[in-house]
């Protein structure tokens, strides 16, 4: 009919961006559908109307979320007792960042909290908090988000790798004497200790072989550590009943000194090398310095 006109339903951004939607409109309704909901659609929204010479409009906005997985901890697997540790609390993709919230938690005791992440705490891990658990706690800030939207946790026990120790350990064994060798670690779970022998270029050894590493290794699931020491095995030594002094061909020094009786004598320092012996082998040497007085006089000495 003449004057009756039919109302026009249109759907806007007012920003920068182009409007990626699906429109479906009738005479008296409008429906814009997002699908998938993306960054790109947060904003401001026009739905205007058009009929005949009247224009009427209604702003809306539409604000993006994006909170899909839990928060993720890294460090756990890296804690010993006794050494400072970090762990660290990253929640990947989410949106938008300022509205973030992490907060590290031990039963009811808040640890430390700060914005946006990664979080980091640091802590040395004590035998007491072994099997104990810690908590990092992720909420999103916005309002009219529903609780179950709103927060995101993740737990995870605070096992320890191997701590090892050796007791004080000589580094000098005599051949068929005894030996003992101490080594304790402390892990949650308990650590499991093997020792093993290796010569010195690495390979391994029968026990009853002169072996000359001593490596103990200390491991549970959180992973391992080892210590080396390393023994040296010798024979009965023993010195040559007239023993070889090698001597530098030239002395250190001589001096000139009064004896007892007035007289003046020449004192002559002289370089040696002593070797000890396992059979005719040599083992090792001692390096030292001896002075004695020279039969021959070949030095003039004026005191």
């Amino acid at each position: 009919h003449p004057g009756i006109f039919v109302p026009t339903l249109f759907w806007s951004s007012l920003e920068d961006h182009p409007l990626s939607a699906l429109r479906s409109s009738n005479l008296t309704h409008s429906v814009l559908t997002l699908d998938p909901v993306g960054r790109e659609h947060e904003g401001s929204l026009l739905c205007s109307v058009t009929c005949g010479k009247e224009k009427r409009q209604l702003q809306t906005s539409v604000r993006v979320y994006s909170f899909p997985s839990a928060p993720v901890i890294a460090g756990q697997d890296q804690l010993k007792l006794g050494v400072e540790s970090a762990l660290t609390c990253h929640v990947p993709d989410i949106y938008p960042t300022a509205h973030l919230n992490l907060t590290w938690v031990r039963g009811d005791t808040v640890l430390i909290s700060g914005t946006s992440g990664p979080l980091e705490y640091r802590f040395t891990p004590q035998k007491q908090d072994s099997g104990g658990s810690i908590t990092c706690r992720a909420t999103l800030e916005m309002e009219k988000l529903s609780a179950p939207n709103r927060t995101r946790e993740t737990t995870v026990l605070l096992n320890s790798g191997p701590l090892k120790s050796f007791s004080p350990l000589p580094n000098l064994a005599q051949a068929n004497s005894s030996l003992t060798l101490n080594c304790s670690a402390e892990g949650n779970p308990d650590p499991r200790i093997t020792w093993s022998f290796k010569t010195a270029d690495g390979w391994s050894v029968r026990k009853s072989e002169a072996g000359r590493l001593f490596v103990c290794e200390a491991r549970n699931k959180e992973g391992n550590s080892s210590a080396t020491v390393v023994v040296n095995v010798f024979g009965k030594s023993y010195v040559q009943k007239n023993p070889r002094l090698i001597i530098t061909k030239r002395p250190l020094g001589a001096f000139c000194i009064r004896s007892k009786n007035n007289q003046c004598r020449t004192l002559v320092l002289q370089k040696i090398i002593m070797y000890f012996l396992q059979k005719s082998t040599k083992v090792f040497a001692v390096f030292g310095r001896y002075h004695f007085f020279p039969f021959c006089i070949h030095l003039t000495c004026q005191c």
